[in-house]
């Protein structure tokens, strides 16, 4: 789980991580993934869609729960979205 502030390297180590160790076939866990999912031509990220990365991230970590993967969580604002629901199921 990589929590810190922004702009702290959080998501380049993880890039490079996953980069060194591919034997290990880490999935990354990010809103980050899923807005660039979610973008269409380069448009602007707005509110509503940082709002539903972030259902869509809570759903992720629903099913999650029961994988036996090597997940990395990379979130900059993981307590004050998250909380305790994470750490609770993990």
């Amino acid at each position: 789980m990589m929590v810190g502030l922004p702009g702290s390297g959080k998501s380049v180590w993880v890039e490079r991580h996953c980069a060194i160790n591919t034997d290990k076939k880490y999935v990354v866990l990010s809103t980050n993934n899923i807005i660039n999912q979610m973008k269409i031509n380069d448009c602007c990220i707005d509110y509503e869609m940082i709002d539903r990365a972030i259902q869509c991230l809570k759903t992720i970590f629903d099913l999650v729960v029961y994988q036996k993967r090597n997940f990395i969580i990379d979130q900059v604002e993981f307590y004050l979205i998250f909380g305790d629901f994470l750490i609770r199921n993990f």
